[in-house]
């Protein structure tokens, strides 16, 4: 047998010596200048490339003012505290952060440009506040977001400005408001704020808007949204579609109109839809089914 190497126990004792001081030293630098990690968070985490700070579920009521670490993070978790307001200096030192969930607080008030500082912002959770309204300049600055959650709110109404500062939303998000009221300018593509162009949301994909007493659709509401491909109006008290109202979105390919007050299936809006492949109808009482009466005979069997 050949001659066993044998590594010094002085040497592992410098190695192990030498790695240390290296870890120690990451750590340090992720809690620099962190001031959430004194309020309990989980401060931070690697995943996925991803640097996390959990902040879920610790009794948060309000946040400290210029946030500011010590370390890129990229996602932040406020979810399940007892925030009431966000002020516009509270991330004002913020920057690369790429996710933000701030839901399932008490939040009622932002102030407009809370948000401005998140260039590299793509999802952004509002959903189980006490929001009334999303007020122009609310969304200014995040021209990156592309996933907005704003449903179980107080919404009533929303303005025409409201969305005009994410050209790149894909998913919006606003079930279970009490919003009575869409105006038909929208998702406008451009239009006219205090003498300034904006875009609104012509890269939108998928529209959420179930369980909330609209009523009544505008005509033109979609004219702007040329990438639409799903649509839940589920639950929303709709008595009759416009017959122009799906002729600017030929990619739609799910609806969702199930549980309105239909009595008759919107046949002529439907024929404006030639991609649609998935179509709930379930919960209306219907008296007529007109041309779809052989399709649902075909699903009853």
């Amino acid at each position: 047998m050949g001659a066993r190497r044998i590594i010094p126990f002085v040497l592992i004792i410098r190695f192990a010596l030498a790695v240390l001081p290296t870890v120690q030293f990451i750590d340090s630098k992720l809690h620099e200048k962190n001031p959430l990690c004194d309020l309990g968070c989980k401060c931070p985490e690697q995943e996925q490339n991803f640097v996390i700070m959990d902040c879920s579920q610790r009794g948060i009521s309000k946040l400290p003012t210029s946030l500011e670490f010590g370390h890129p993070i990229s996602v932040i978790n406020f979810q399940s505290n007892r925030i009431k307001s966000l002020e516009m200096s509270t991330f004002a030192r913020v920057d690369n952060i790429e996710e933000l969930d701030l839901s399932a607080n008490q939040i009622t008030q932002i102030q407009n440009f809370t948000f401005a500082p998140f260039h590299s912002l793509a999802l952004l959770r509002l959903s189980h506040n006490y929001l009334t309204e999303v007020a122009p300049g609310l969304l200014d600055g995040m021209r990156n977001l592309r996933v907005l959650e704003i449903g179980h709110n107080v919404i009533q109404r929303l303005n025409n400005t409201a969305f005009r500062a994410t050209p790149n939303l894909q998913e919006l998000r606003m079930q279970y408001n009490p919003i009575f009221e869409l105006p038909e300018q929208l998702f406008k593509k451009s239009f006219s704020y205090h003498n300034t162009a904006f875009r609104a949301t012509p890269n939108l994909q998928e529209l959420r808007m179930q369980y909330n007493p609209i009523f009544e659709l505008p005509e033109q509401l979609f004219k702007f949204l040329p990438k639409l491909e799903r649509l839940d109006l589920q639950d929303t008290g709709l008595v009759r579609l416009p017959s122009e109202l799906f002729s600017p979105t030929p990619h739609l390919h799910w609806l969702s109109l199930s549980s309105n007050a239909f009595e008759n299936v919107p046949e002529e809006a439907l024929s404006k839809a030639p991609m649609l492949e998935n179509l709930d109808l379930s919960g209306n009482d219907f008296t007529s089914l007109g041309a779809y009466k052989l399709l649902l005979n075909v699903f009853e069997d």
